[in-house]
């Protein structure tokens, strides 16, 4: 459901850019496709809440560099889904609105760059892996062969999802056109 509506959302907001005339009805929907999706997602937070509390009962001690990063990216996704959802009561009118309604987006862009940063991490590590086995192993090829297929997906799903985080977090997405954004979007959803 979620990945039809970012697709269509996005569609919109390609044509909405190409086209010389800009339609505010379409501008509209594609708003309110963007809140329906934030709406849709409302407490993905709530299954991480196990591994929160998994993290604060490990002794530092037992905490390795690769845990550290895994701690991070837990916490910096988890706050991100708190802050989108929100974020999504506020612009769906269920929450007053506040004047940091601005500085939250901010933040929750910044969370899910970070996050994003550190699957793609885990992603390479996970390639680098899949390719040592790989090379020792001709059993299961087929097996192999999709596993590789689902990692290279996945980490052009988080790339895009980086170069939209990027571009919204420097002077790019206010200096340059927005096609950007709108074409990692589109690719991050298909």
């Amino acid at each position: 459901k979620d990945k039809l509506l970012k697709i269509l959302q996005y569609l919109i907001k390609l044509l909405l850019i190409t086209s010389a005339k800009t339609s505010k009805d379409l501008k509209s929907f594609a708003s309110t496709l963007s809140l329906a999706r934030k709406l849709g997602r409302l407490g993905n937070w709530i299954p991480s809440i196990e591994d929160i509390c998994t993290i604060f009962t490990v002794k530092k001690s037992e905490i390795g560099s690769l845990d550290l990063l895994k701690v991070t990216g837990t916490l910096s996704s988890f706050g991100n889904d708190i802050l989108d959802d929100w974020i999504a009561l506020q612009k769906g009118k269920l929450l007053i609105t506040r004047p940091y309604l601005a500085s939250l987006d901010l933040w929750s862009t910044r969370l899910w760059f970070l996050s994003t940063s550190i699957d793609i991490h885990f992603t390479l590590l996970k390639v680098r892996q899949h390719l040592k086995i790989r090379k020792g192993a001709n059993e299961e090829h087929n097996l192999e062969k999709n596993k590789e297929l689902d990692l290279i997906l996945t980490l052009a799903k988080q790339t895009c999802d980086w170069i939209f985080c990027f571009w919204e977090l420097t002077d790019l997405g206010q200096s340059l056109n927005s096609h950007v954004p709108v074409i990692a979007g589109l690719s991050a959803a298909i």
